[in-house]
């Protein structure tokens, strides 16, 4: 999300010098004309100043049949797994929607985050330990399928880009190596959001890398449509 090039002013100094012609008589009073002040020379004006570039957009760019897909109310995903510096495999996503809502309506179902177990797919409890003026940690236990998944998160809260990012903390006991990601709520035509969600998970050795793939990308768009379902009803969904 995150610069403007800063600009040299060039002074040029010029340096008048006497002809070293000598002058013509003066006239006499009687033929001299009056003398004429020279025209005042205009004040040259100061350069505009270039326009500062504008900052870079934080909105991701589509392909044609994404937009498409997202206007229909549509997920758009994109996931990868990839070798982290331990050489060990782990999962990574994107995935897209479109709320028709503000922002500030995921915005509000995000900070109610202990009820996040109504309507999220597999999160089974939500424990917060201690609150922070803009951030969480809390205990979150995910059922996927066979497993119990417990893990512990540090949140934090930037409510002017209606952000939350998320961090495994790895001073406490995780049944996962590390996870990060953000939820993001961006404005989109209509009076609509675009919701960024991005996902990295490493399991470890504890769960089969194909829980890492479901994780990070084929549990996406059942995760982004929770939230979408949730914010378009005002807060009331629930999952079965």
């Amino acid at each position: 999300m995150k610069r403007a090039s800063l600009l040299g002013v060039v002074l040029l100094l010029v340096t008048a010098r006497a002809t070293g012609q000598q002058p013509a008589p003066a006239p006499t009073s009687e033929t001299a004309a009056p003398a004429t002040p020279p025209p005042a020379q205009p004040a040259p004006h100061p350069a505009a100043p270039a326009p500062a570039p504008a900052a870079p957009s934080e909105a991701p760019t589509f392909e044609k049949d994404e937009l498409a897909k997202l206007e229909k109310g549509q997920v758009v995903v994109r996931g990868e797994m990839y070798t982290n510096a331990a050489g060990k495999r782990a999962g990574k996503g994107k995935a897209f929607v479109i709320i028709n809502k503000p922002p500030e309506a995921p915005w509000a179902i995000l900070n109610d985050y202990e009820k996040m177990p109504e309507f999220m797919p597999r999160l089974a409890r939500v424990t917060i330990q201690n609150r922070t003026a803009d951030g969480m940690k809390v205990v979150q236990e995910l059922k996927v399928l066979f497993k119990t998944v417990r893990y512990v998160l540090d949140l934090k809260f930037d409510a002017s880009k209606k952000r939350m990012a998320w961090a495994l903390d790895k001073s406490s006991k995780n049944d996962i190596n590390d996870t990060f990601g953000s939820w993001h709520f961006q404005p989109w035509n209509g009076g609509r959001t675009l919701v960024v969600y991005d996902i990295a998970v490493d399991t470890g050795a504890m769960i089969p890398a194909f829980l890492e793939e479901y994780l990070t990308k084929k549990d996406l768009p059942e995760v982004l449509m929770a939230m979408k379902r949730r914010a378009e009803s005002g807060g009331t969904w629930k999952k079965d």
